[in-house]
């Protein structure tokens, strides 16, 4: 059978409520990832047999899949419960193409996407409740393939009256 012929005519047919996040074409499988505008999952598309296999991620209670990205080998799936300023929470978490499997990447507070330069920003704070008042935010960039691309940390230091705290 000609599984590239095949591959192309499947991405093809696809709705236009669809994206394909990526399409391996080996010798040992042909499967093409998509997911649908709306969706908290993605499926998998056996060429050879054509099976259809939802895949989701495991979130934690009261989280809700926002984003799936597609890296060149993996894919990242990002979720969040939503809060005010203080009581926000995200996980985001990778899924290896080649193993089937989801590991969480990071539990953070928030995270912003960059789909041009395909990287997330994973955001955690911490706010010191008594002297010294800081609060501290701890920022991981990661691309769609879920390496590491830079970590940061920013402190703010508060002032009260005329006192000023310091880490």
């Amino acid at each position: 059978k000609d599984y590239s012929k095949l591959t192309t005519d499947f991405i093809r047919n696809l709705s236009d409520s669809c994206e394909v996040l990526m399409k391996i074409d080996s010798e040992k499988e042909h499967l093409v990832y998509y997911k649908r505008t709306g969706d908290k999952s993605f499926y998998r598309y056996n060429v050879e047999t054509e099976a259809v296999e939802v895949i989701a991620a495991d979130v934690s209670n009261g989280m809700e899949v926002k984003d799936i990205f597609a890296g060149k080998e993996n894919i990242i799936v990002c979720a969040h419960k939503w809060g005010d300023e203080y009581n926000q929470s995200a996980e985001v978490f990778l899924y290896n193409v080649e193993n089937q499997k989801f590991e969480k990447l990071e539990d953070c507070d928030y995270y912003e996407s960059n789909t041009g330069s395909k990287t997330i920003a994973c955001t955690s704070v911490m706010q010191m409740q008594r002297p010294p008042y800081a609060r501290v935010e701890t920022i991981r960039v990661y691309d769609y393939d879920g390496k590491l691309i830079k970590e940061e940390e920013k402190e703010d230091i508060l002032i009260l009256g005329e006192h000023q705290w310091k880490c």
